[in-house]
């Protein structure tokens, strides 16, 4: 049994686990085995592994047409998950801000947030 290949599903399935759920153990293992093909492993930390797993589904012969929309729900959980972390905005500092102010305040995102389309 090759333990590389073993880690790398294990990392797949962790990072994609609706999708191993989805497909069953079988037919996971087989499209594993193809991302692999052709996308091996090129980056020191096994974050990277899955980056292109939606670009892949969505090409891949065998997959199912909803595979690919999966994969980036997923890939975008994992990245928000990871991404950096912004100050909250404390009760003090919203209490400092004149009523007049609100006004002309402009609200913005947390850099986690993720649109999937």
């Amino acid at each position: 049994v090759d333990a590389y290949y073993l880690r790398l599903r294990e990392v797949l399935a962790e990072d994609f686990p609706r999708i191993a759920a989805a497909l069953g153990v079988h037919e996971f293992d087989e499209f594993v085995r193809r991302y692999l093909t052709s996308h091996p492993s090129r980056h020191p930390s096994l974050r990277h592994l899955g980056d292109r797993m939606a670009e892949f589904a969505a090409t891949d012969f065998a997959s199912p047409p909803w595979l690919a929309d999966l994969a980036r729900l997923e890939r975008a959980r994992t990245d928000v998950f990871d991404a950096a972390d912004d100050l909250p905005l404390s009760l003090d500092a919203l209490r400092a801000i004149a009523p007049e102010d609100w006004p002309g305040l402009q609200l913005r995102t947390i850099r986690a947030l993720s649109i999937v389309q």
